[in-house]
């Protein structure tokens, strides 16, 4: 079974947290849905010091134009589930939180 690596962020201020609804689009995870902010870790991402961090700061900017943010690890979850072709896969989710500073 291919193990597939993603990354999650969920970005937080005093009201609660940001989440994005997903484009309903075929070819994509979890189409029409509310997400966090993330996707798959690139092999570019692998070539750095922290992978899964850079990945995860890398789709805060691309998903919801956001940089600067610090990145807090939350955990580790894998499921088993079918790709977007249909075949079997171990989904790996790296989570992070960020807060949005107020004022």
């Amino acid at each position: 079974m291919r193990r597939v690596e993603f990354v999650h962020v969920f970005v937080k201020n005093e009201d609660g947290i940001f989440l994005q609804h997903r484009d309903n689009k075929p070819g994509i995870y979890d189409p029409d849905h509310l997400s966090a902010f993330g996707g798959h870790v690139d092999d570019e991402d692998y070539l750095q010091p922290r992978p899964f961090h850079h990945a995860a700061l890398r789709e805060l900017r691309e998903e919801a134009g956001i940089e600067g943010l610090s990145l807090h690890p939350r955990g580790i979850t894998r499921r088993k589930q079918p790709d977007i072709e249909g075949h079997e896969i171990l989904k790996v989710v790296h989570a992070y939180e960020a807060s949005i500073p107020t004022g």
